[in-house]
């Protein structure tokens, strides 16, 4: 059965997050005992669910209430809703909507996969760019960039409208083929709080054209997160052959000591410098 199918998927995806002896399948009866002929037979849990609730810390569930029980015992919360259209279909509108939902949604395997178990705090999200993202991401480009020494080398930072150029231009492929699927979105509580995108410009090199988040997510890493992501995305396009490139790269003032950190955390190296684009602006 697909419910079958899913849960082998789902467990192998997690024990390559979370170690194997720190997970727990608690199984519709049904399929119980063809799990146990899985290699997760170790697994299994057999006592009453409400014994293993006061244990989680993490629940993966679809539709179960014991989301609600297992979200107020302080655990995080993912919901994995591959049917939902065929689930609604049979039983209705699910109750909770879009923005009521207590923990992460995921509608197939590989956006289950973009969670990041391990990386990022409970109530974020990173998830490829999509173009639903498109008017909210304006927002919030502008208020991570607004106060940044970023204005000096590209006025139109300064405006909403100066954003909104710079991102059609980016998704366009103005400034180099945009790589959607690479360049990610980070969502807290389902609201875009920062992004990372990706592009290849000319002779084979891939690029990172922006990355930010807005102030009061700062101080977590998570733009370190969003950056990890991508360029693992755009690795994992080179070693496949859709695209083919000599090089990854990205521009940062050294000023912005924060930026400078992370990416090179993130594995890059300097390369090259050259003089800044703008005079800093002398006290008076």
């Amino acid at each position: 059965s697909e419910y079958y199918r899913a849960v082998i998927d789902l467990y192998n995806i997690v024990k390559g997050y979370i170690p194997e002896e720190k997970i727990l399948v608690v199984a519709h009866p049904r399929i119980h005992y063809l799990l146990e002929k899985t290699d997760m037979r170790d697994r299994m849990w057999n006592k009453p669910i409400s014994q293993v609730l006061k244990i989680t810390k993490l629940l993966v569930t679809d539709y179960s209430s014991v989301a609600y029980n297992s979200f107020y015992q302080g655990a995080g919360v993912v919901f994995y809703q591959q049917d939902i259209k065929e689930y609604e279909e049979i039983c209705g509108k699910l109750i909770p909507s879009e923005e009521e939902y207590i923990g992460y949604r995921a509608f197939d395997l590989k956006e289950f996969d973009q969670i990041r178990f391990t990386d990022l705090p409970i109530g974020y999200k990173v998830a490829p760019y999509r173009e639903i993202y498109l008017d909210e991401l304006v927002g919030v480009i502008y208020e991570s960039f607004k106060d940044s020494s970023d204005i000096n080398f590209d006025p139109r930072f300064k405006t909403i409208e100066g954003v909104r150029d710079i991102l059609d231009k980016i998704t366009n492929s103005i400034y180099g083929k945009f790589l959607a699927q690479s360049s990610k979105v980070l969502l807290a509580e389902s609201k875009v709080a920062g992004f990372a995108f990706a592009n290849i410009t000319g002779d084979y090199i891939g690029n990172i054209p922006l990355v930010g988040i807005v102030p009061e997510h700062r101080g977590l890493n998570l733009s370190e997160v969003m950056l990890k992501n991508t360029v693992e995305d755009i690795i994992k396009l080179n070693k496949s052959g859709y695209v083919r490139l000599k090089e990854i790269n990205a521009s940062v003032d050294l000023n912005n000591q924060s930026a400078y950190r992370m990416y090179k955390q993130t594995g890059f190296k300097e390369a090259y410098t050259y003089p800044q684009g703008y005079l800093p602006k002398l006290g008076s």
